[in-house]
């Protein structure tokens, strides 16, 4: 958050603003709910599966963004950063990080 608050700040102080106060604000907690159906489809578009509220990190069955198959294995509650988890794909046996939901 800290490299966020810095671009902002560079970027405004690119464009002219002298008095820049940038405050951090951690409510409302951001939910998956707030994912909109484009940016879902964003996901899957990228190789990542998007949330699905029926389960926060099912053992299977979740739905491969490669190739559409529910045929899929949990290989750790943990993928590429911690709100995600690795599956791998038993048809197409490409891996990919499912994006949890919370």
């Amino acid at each position: 958050m800290d490299m966020i608050a810095a671009e902002i700040w560079i970027t405004l102080a690119a464009v002219g603003f002298k008095k820049i106060k940038i405050t951090p604000s951690l409510t409302p907690v951001w939910t998956t709910d707030w994912m909109s159906e484009a940016g879902k489809q964003k996901l899957k578009t990228y190789g990542i599966a998007p949330p699905d509220k029926k389960f926060s990190i099912p053992a299977d069955g979740v739905i491969c963004p490669q190739c559409n198959s529910s045929s899929t294995k949990l290989v750790s509650e943990f993928g590429s950063t911690a709100c995600k988890a690795l599956y791998t794909c038993n048809d197409c046996k490409e891996p990919f990080d499912y994006f949890k939901c919370h």
